[in-house]
């Protein structure tokens, strides 16, 4: 297990965990449960001296943080991860941030294992560790939280104005795409620069297809350097993106590798286009469809949405690309597969 799954699994691990009302039974998920701000991860961290200073009875987000670091990594290499110097001032907020950001290691898009920073519109005042991230979601869990001082699991929109940004720890067996040159810029060449044109953002992915994991996302508009392109697939800093998500205008019009026939729908909600390629007004509501992907749809989500849901199947004709034409429109075929 990479030390990002062993991290995270220890912070979802911790879910339901509350705050003692004294230094006592801290062991304890939920007893002597109150809001004195005691934690056996604070006591932890005291005897281990983390700190620049005892901090149990004190506020414990960032405490919690640290501590699955340690628990997952040991003492010296969670300090490594966190960016934080001996005797450190990062039970606090800003500091640890702060740790990030002297290193270089601080971003405005997530990422699995980032640390992530809440602002009050001056300064970072909360923070938690990212799990999973989506097209238009962020889903972190946090210790110290508002839900009674438990230990919880939450979701935010990604580029909601409360998120500060996210310290990203540098983990062992990370992707390729963490190789980075001592002055911070990738060793390969920068083909294209592209900016996300889709309105619900792009998935990041470990490989240039679909059934691949998601490593983190990026907003419309977001600015992406690619490496390395793959028929419609760009490779970023971060891991794979389809193109036809962005204003790239090179060439992916390689061999494609779809033919006509009968397909299944594979994503959640697949846009159903005009025209087979992604602009902003270029796709087709619900009451646009046709009468029999309107009726699968029903059937199997019981109510409506602008476009065809996982499990519809439908006929494609004509193909271009990745994109096939079906009595509707053009659906990307990268979300489906072939019945």
């Amino acid at each position: 297990m990479s030390e990002r799954d062993k991290v995270i699994d220890i912070a979802l691990n911790e879910v339901g965990y509350i705050e003692k009302a004294s230094n006592s039974n801290l062991d304890s998920k939920t007893g002597n449960a109150g809001s004195a701000n005691y934690t056996k991860y604070a006591r932890d961290l005291d005897n281990l001296s983390f700190y620049n200073g005892p901090k149990n009875g004190y506020p414990w987000c960032d405490v919690f943080v640290d501590w699955c670091f340690v628990e997952a990594c040991g003492k010296k290499r969670a300090l490594e991860l966190t960016c934080q110097p001996e005797k450190s001032t990062g039970a606090g907020c800003v500091f640890s941030k702060n740790f990030y950001r002297s290193k270089g290691q601080y971003y405005n898009s997530p990422k699995i294992g980032d640390q992530i920073f809440f602002t009050d519109g001056n300064e970072p005042y909360h923070t938690g560790l990212v799990y999973k991230v989506d097209s238009s979601k962020v889903y972190t869990v946090e210790g110290n939280t508002s839900d009674g001082g438990k230990v919880c699991k939450k979701s935010y929109p990604i580029g909601a104005s409360y998120i500060d940004g996210y310290g990203r720890p540098k983990y062992n067996n990370d992707s390729e795409t963490e190789s980075i040159t001592e002055e911070g810029e990738k060793s390969e060449k920068v083909i294209a620069t592209v900016k996300v044109t889709h309105e619900d953002g792009l998935n990041c992915r470990t490989d240039s297809n679909t059934s691949s994991n998601i490593i983190t996302a990026y907003t419309k508009g977001t600015s992406l350097k690619i490496y390395k392109v793959d028929g419609n697939w760009g490779r970023t800093d971060d891991g794979w993106v389809c193109l036809d998500y962005t204003d790239y205008k090179g060439s992916t019009s390689s061999s494609s590798k779809y033919t006509t026939g009968h397909y299944v729908v594979t994503a959640e909600v697949l846009t159903v286009r005009k025209n087979p390629y992604v602009e902003d007004d270029n796709w087709l509501k619900f009451s646009e469809l046709t009468s029999n992907a309107q009726k699968q749809v029903k059937e199997k989500l019981g109510y409506e949405v602008n476009g065809l849901c996982k499990g519809v199947e439908c006929d494609v004709s004509q193909v271009s690309g990745n994109w096939g034409k079906i009595p509707s429109g053009w659906i990307c075929l990268d979300y489906c597969e072939k019945a």
